[in-house]
C-alpha cells in the first residue's frame, strides 16, 4: 500500500502539472438541477457537468454541502471527456428527507440511480465527508465501477480522537450532536438557512486556515455558497442525518474494500489532516496515497484535473 508525493511518476504519466497547484477554470454556467424517480418511489436530487456524452462518474459530495460542487470539476470534466453525476443525499438538494440507514445503504440508491440513467459501468469519488460514500460503493458494487478515488477524505471517527483531529471546530461538534441530540445539532445549524451569501461567505473564508484560504478566491464566490445554499435548501434535517451517519457506524469494514482505491491528499489540509489519508490507507486492502505539497482541502477547486486523471488514468 505504497504513499506518493506530487509531482511523481503517476503525474508525469497522467499529464499532471508540476507544482503544487493546478489552475483551475470554474465554469459560469449553470448546471442545471434535477430528480430522478425511481421505481420504490423515492427522489433523488442530481446535478451534472462534464461531457455529456462521456464516461460516466458519480461524485460524493462533501458534509454540509451538496451536489452543487459539481460545477467545480465541469471544466476538467469535459476537458477529459468525462460526465459527471452528483446525487444530493436524502434531505439535501433536491432529495427530499427519507430514511436511508447507515453509509453502507447509499450503494442501494447509486445503483437504482445510474440503473435509471441506463448505465452499467461508472467511476466512483468523494469528497470529505463524501468518501465514506464512495467507499461504500467500492464494497458493495465492485463489479460494477471502473475506478475508485477518496479526494481529502476523512477516515472512520467513531473514536473521539480521530474526531478531535478534524480542524473545522463545526464539524467536531456536529458530528457527536447529530447522533445524540439531533435536535439541538439542527438549532446550531439553523442559521445556515438564514444567513446572507456575503456573510456566508465571509465565515467560511475567516474559519479558513491559509491553504484554504489561497483556494477561496473571489472567482469560486458563487459556487462555494451555492453549495453551502443547496444543501439547507429544504431544511437542516438532512445535513444533520448526514452528520449523524458519517458519525457513526459505516456498516461495513475498510478491509472488506476489495477494490484499489486512489487517495489524493493536500499536504496542508487543516479541515480533514493527511493523518485520516494515513489511517485508510493503512486499513484498507488496496490503497495508494497521493500527496499534493502544499494544498489544502478545498481540492475539486484548486486541482479538479488531477482528480479526474485519477479517475481515467
Amino acid at each position: 500500500m505504497p504513499t506518493h508525493t506530487i509531482p511523481s511518476a503517476i503525474q508525469r504519466r497522467r499529464g499532471w502539472r508540476s507544482g503544487g497547484t493546478s489552475s483551475t477554470i470554474i465554469t459560469t454556467v449553470k448546471v442545471p438541477d434535477q430528480v430522478l424517480r425511481l421505481a420504490d418511489g423515492r427522489v433523488v436530487g442530481y446535478q451534472e457537468a462534464g461531457a455529456r456524452d462521456g464516461r460516466p462518474l458519480v461524485w460524493c459530495h462533501g458534509g454540509l454541502s451538496s451536489s452543487a460542487e459539481v460545477v467545480l470539476l465541469d471544466h476538467a470534466a469535459s476537458a477529459a471527456g468525462v460526465r459527471v453525476i452528483a446525487l444530493d443525499r436524502p434531505g439535501i438538494g433536491r432529495s427530499p428527507l427519507w430514511e436511508m440507514g447507515p453509509v453502507s445503504r447509499w450503494p442501494e440508491v447509486v445503483a437504482a440511480c445510474v440503473d435509471h440513467l441506463g448505465l452499467e459501468r461508472f467511476a466512483v469519488a468523494g469528497w470529505s465527508a463524501g468518501g465514506p460514500f464512495a467507499l461504500a460503493c467500492a464494497r458493495h458494487l465492485a463489479g460494477r465501477l471502473d475506478a475508485v478515488t477518496l479526494v481529502a477524505s476523512m477516515c472512520p471517527v467513531t473514536d473521539p480522537v480521530r474526531r478531535k483531529e478534524l480542524g473545522l471546530r463545526t464539524d467536531r461538534v456536529l458530528l457527536p450532536l447529530s447522533i445524540d441530540h439531533p435536535e439541538v445539532a439542527k438549532v446550531v445549524l439553523e442559521p445556515y438557512r438564514w444567513l446572507p451569501a456575503s456573510l456566508l461567505w465571509r465565515a467560511t473564508r475567516s474559519t479558513a486556515r491559509p491553504a484554504e484560504r489561497r483556494a477561496l478566491t473571489p472567482e469560486v464566490r458563487q459556487p462555494v455558497t451555492t453549495m453551502l445554499r443547496h444543501a439547507v435548501a429544504q431544511g437542516v434535517g438532512g445535513v444533520v442525518a448526514d452528520y449523524a451517519r458519517v458519525g457513526g457506524d459505516w456498516g461495513f469494514d475498510l478491509a472488506d474494500v476489495g477494490l484499489p482505491v486512489t487517495l489524493l491528499q493536500g499536504s496542508s489540509d487543516s479541515m480533514v489532516p493527511p493523518v485520516h489519508a494515513e489511517v485508510l490507507r493503512a486499513s484498507l486492502g488496496a490503497a495508494t496515497l497521493h500527496v499534493i505539497p502544499g494544498a489544502g482541502h478545498f481540492l475539486p477547486i484548486t486541482h479538479a484535473a488531477e482528480i479526474v486523471a485519477s479517475l481515467t488514468g
